[in-house]
């Protein structure tokens, strides 16, 4: 974390990658794979009120990284860019 509500996550044996090769075909099929953890990660947030943007960047089979944007870091960055802080 940067303490303003960014949070970094790394997996360096995601099971759900781990018996995946690197082929170009398998890399395809791995995102959408780490795209439905990070629509889960994002769901339980929102159960428990958090909510925020959840991005999962697959770095080599089986490694990866999630982003967790809290929704409160997003509006004031969108603010900050705007001009209007």
């Amino acid at each position: 974390t940067n303490y303003l509500g960014i949070y970094v996550l790394h997996d360096y044996k995601f099971p759900w990658l781990t018996r995946m090769s690197h082929n170009v075909n398998e890399l395809k099929e791995a995102q959408g794979i780490v795209a439905l953890a990070a629509g889960i990660v994002r769901g339980a947030l929102e159960n428990i009120g958090i909510k925020a943007k959840v991005t999962c960047e697959i770095l080599t089979i089986p490694r990866c990284q999630f982003t967790i944007v809290d929704a409160a870091t997003m509006a004031n960055n969108n603010s900050t860019a705007k001009g209007t802080s």
